[in-house]
C-alpha cells in the first residue's frame, strides 16, 4: 500500500513539473512574439515620422554614342544633300533618362540629343497594375515594328535599317499606352495624338494615331528561341495642316516579325507594308501609294556569348561579356550581316514619293570589352533614290560607306 501511494505521489509530481515546464515555455514564446511586434510597431512609427527624402526611388540611365563615317565620292548625292554624304566625325546621339518610383507609380523623363538638336522623348506617368501589366499616360514611343523597339545601345549595326532610316514610323507621341509582358508573350497598344517637335512645341499634324503590337515566343529554352510577331498602325491626319502640296488623308501600315536564335547565333527578319491615301486636290491627284520594307540580319558571337532576349521589348538584344577586359579577359567579339530595303515606288501610278527608295548590304564586326561599352565597325554598299513632292528625281545613285562607332551607356 505504501508503495502504491509513493508511486501516485511520484506520478503527480512529474506531471506537475511537465505542465509547469510547458507553461513556462508558452510564456517565453508569447513574450518573444510581443517583443518582435513591439519592434515592428516602433520601426513603423519611426518611418512614419521620418522626413521624406526626394532621392528615394530616383534612378538615372543614359547613353553617349560617338562615331565617324567615310563615303566614296558621289557628286550627285552630295549635291542632293551636302551634309549627309560628307565624311564626318560627331556625337551621333546622347540621352539622359530620369525615373522616379513612388509605390506603383513612376515618373519618366527623357532628354535626347541627336543631329545637333535637343528633343523630348519619354515624358509620361506610369502605373504598374501588377508585375505583368503596365499603363503609360503622356508622351512615349508608340508601339511599332521590331527594329523600332530595339535599343540603339545593343543594336548589332551602326545605322538603322532602310525602312527605319527613311523615317516611316512616328516616334514619340502623346497618348495612353497599355503594355503587357508575360513569360512567352507581349502586347502593347495605344491611342495617341500629336507629340512635341524638335523645337519643344506641340505638333498639329494628325487627329489621332492607333498602334498595336503583339509577339509570342513558342520556343524558349537554354539553346533555342523562336519569336513571332505582328503589328499595325493607323494615322488620321488633321485636315487644316495636311502637308501641302501632297495633302495626306490617312495612312496605315502592318508588319510581320520573325527571329530565331540558337546558342551564340541568331537571325531576325521583318516585313513592313505601308499604305497612304492622298486627297483628290493634292499635287499627285487622287492617288494611293503602297510602300514595302524588308530587313534581315544574322548575328554570331565568336566568343560564345548568347545574346539576351528582351521579353518586355520583344527583340534580341545585347550580351553579357564572359571575359571582360577589367578582369583580364579579351571582351566579347560579334559579327553581323544585314540586308534591307525600303521601296517607296507606287506600282500602279509609277510615281516615286518623296519618301524615296533605299537598300543596304552591311557587314560588321563589334568589340564589347565591358557590358556597358561597345565599339562597332561597319562597311555597307547602299543605293538610294530621292525625289521631290511632284515625283522629279533629286538624287539617284549608289555609294559605299565605312563607319565606326563607340557606345557607352549606364
Amino acid at each position: 500500500m505504501r508503495t502504491k501511494f509513493l508511486f501516485i505521489i511520484g506520478v503527480l509530481f512529474t506531471t506537475n513539473n511537465l505542465f509547469a515546464d510547458n507553461y513556462n515555455q508558452q510564456i517565453q514564446n508569447l513574450q518573444k512574439q510581443l517583443d518582435e511586434l513591439s519592434k515592428k510597431i516602433e520601426l513603423q512609427e519611426k518611418q512614419q515620422n521620418k522626413n521624406y527624402n526626394i532621392l528615394d526611388g530616383l534612378s538615372f540611365n543614359g547613353r553617349l554614342h560617338t562615331g565617324a563615317t567615310w563615303y566614296n565620292e558621289n557628286d550627285e548625292l552630295k549635291e542632293y544633300n551636302n551634309d549627309s554624304f560628307n565624311n564626318n566625325a560627331t556625337v551621333k546621339r546622347a540621352r539622359l533618362n530620369v525615373k522616379k518610383q513612388i509605390n506603383d507609380f513612376s515618373l519618366n523623363l527623357e532628354i535626347n540629343y541627336q543631329k545637333n538638336r535637343i528633343s523630348l522623348g519619354d515624358a509620361y506617368i506610369g502605373y504598374s497594375v501588377n508585375d505583368k501589366n503596365f499603363l503609360k499616360i503622356g508622351q512615349s514611343m508608340i508601339p511599332a515594328f521590331m527594329e523600332r523597339e530595339k535599343s540603339t545601345n545593343t543594336m548589332a549595326t551602326i545605322a538603322f535599317n532602310a525602312p527605319e532610316s527613311l523615317g516611316w514610323v512616328a516616334g514619340y507621341l502623346i497618348g495612353v499606352d497599355y503594355v503587357y509582358y508575360g513569360d512567352r508573350s507581349g502586347l502593347s497598344m495605344g491611342v495617341f495624338g500629336n507629340g512635341t517637335n524638335n523645337d519643344g512645341q506641340l505638333d498639329n499634324d494628325m487627329n489621332y494615331n492607333f498602334s498595336f503590337r503583339n509577339f509570342y515566343t513558342p520556343i524558349k529554352n537554354e539553346n533555342w528561341l523562336l519569336h513571332l510577331g505582328y503589328d499595325f498602325m493607323y494615322q488620321d491626319y488633321n485636315e487644316s495642316v495636311r502637308y501641302n502640296p501632297t495633302k495626306i488623308d490617312y495612312s496605315y501600315f502592318y508588319g510581320l516579325e520573325f527571329a530565331l536564335q540558337y546558342k551564340f547565333m541568331d537571325v531576325s527578319s521583318e516585313f513592313i507594308k505601308m499604305y497612304r491615301k492622298y486627297e483628290k486636290d493634292s499635287r499627285f491627284g487622287k492617288v494611293n501609294f503602297d510602300f514595302d520594307g524588308f530587313s534581315t540580319e544574322f548575328v554570331v558571337n565568336f566568343t560564345g556569348e548568347k545574346r539576351n532576349y528582351s521579353q518586355k521589348g520583344g527583340y534580341i538584344a545585347g550580351v553579357k561579356v564572359k571575359n571582360p577586359v577589367s578582369k583580364g579577359g579579351y571582351g566579347a567579339w560579334q559579327g553581323v550581316l544585314r540586308y534591307s530595303f525600303a521601296d517607296g515606288k507606287d506600282t500602279n501610278k509609277g510615281i516615286i514619293n518623296n519618301i524615296g527608295c533605299q537598300y543596304d548590304y552591311t557587314v560588321g564586326i563589334s568589340w564589347i570589352p565591358e557590358n556597358y561599352i561597345m565599339i562597332l565597325f561597319n562597311y555597307s554598299k547602299n543605293g538610294i533614290t530621292k525625289t521631290n513632292n511632284v515625283g522629279n528625281y533629286t538624287a539617284k545613285g549608289k555609294y559605299d560607306a565605312f563607319a565606326i562607332e563607340a557606345r557607352m551607356f549606364f
